[in-house]
């Protein structure tokens, strides 16, 4: 569903966003994620690994610019790393969504506390 809401996104940023800016669809998809989750169609215990939530989208715009951790979120890296200019940064999210949907998975460990 987001995958699809993304593409109508970028194929006419100003009608969903208002203007091309990243920080306006940092506002659009929270919004989207709450009336997701206040109509109860919202899924949080995700059982498959694939498509990745895309909560991992902090850890890869983190890697993609060189950073040890994601605190400041996907929106504020890509902008930083965008010299503060929201367009582009909007642009630079949409490259490096499309590597996040090509993202695979190589190797899991997994970690269990035996309490």
């Amino acid at each position: 569903m987001l995958n699809n809401i993304i593409k109508k996104i970028r194929l006419r940023p100003g009608a969903y966003l208002g203007k091309h800016s990243i920080t306006n669809l940092r506002h659009f998809l929270n919004g989207y994620d709450m009336a997701l989750s206040d109509s109860g169609h919202y899924n949080n215990s995700q059982k498959a690994l694939l498509p990745l939530s895309f909560w991992y989208m902090h850890e890869l715009a983190a890697v993609a610019y060189g950073l040890y951790e994601s605190t400041s979120g996907w929106c504020n890296i890509i902008l930083n790393g965008s010299d503060g200019n929201e367009a582009i940064a909007l642009d630079n999210f949409f490259k490096l969504y499309d590597e996040f949907g090509s993202l695979r998975i190589c190797s899991v460990k997994c970690a269990k506390l035996n309490i």
